[in-house]
């Protein structure tokens, strides 16, 4: 089980992935804020990817829970709080986020952010997909505007790299 946030979810749909996150976490669960955002807003906006998560969604894949008590933090938007408030709440130890500045913020409540690289390493750890699989993937989501430095895509690659020789 696991925590998530908006734009895991969106960057892994906009490529028809999200089954790669399910398959590591059985269950993916959403605040309400994060759901506006990625459902809602992204249907009003035309958004193919809000679609694919709206099943995801009406097929109890994806469930919303409102926490019950909001986590108010200076430079949190509203999905990263109820991501980390909701974690909380729940007892989960895992939340998918990508921010930088949510990410700290989640560790200082104890918790383990893990973003998008972590699950396509996990995945090819896991042989759920291949090494090149998970380069095709993140490129593109590169193409489809993931936004990562080319130090953090090096270290992608060396880490997948280091997976295939362990293997």
């Amino acid at each position: 089980m696991i925590v998530s946030n908006a734009s895991p979810l969106i960057t892994f749909a906009k490529v028809g992935k999200i089954d790669l996150v399910l398959r590591l976490y059985d269950e993916i669960f959403v605040s309400d804020a994060v759901k506006q955002e990625v459902i809602d807003n992204g249907k009003k906006e035309g958004y193919a990817d809000a679609l694919l998560l709206e099943d995801y969604l009406r097929n109890n894949k994806i469930k919303v829970i409102k926490p019950g008590k909001p986590l108010c933090v200076k430079g949190l938007h509203r999905g990263e709080a109820g991501t980390i408030a909701l974690a909380l709440e729940l007892g989960v130890t895992e939340v998918l986020i990508d921010e930088n500045d949510a990410r700290v913020i989640a560790k200082v409540y104890g918790l383990n952010p893990r973003g998008t690289l972590f699950i396509l390493i996990e995945s090819v750890r896991k042989k759920i997909i291949s090494e090149d699989e998970a380069v095709e993937t993140l490129d593109e989501m590169l193409n489809n505007e993931f936004r990562i430095s080319s130090r953090i895509y090096s270290l992608f690659l060396d880490k997948i790299k280091n997976e295939r020789q362990r293997i």
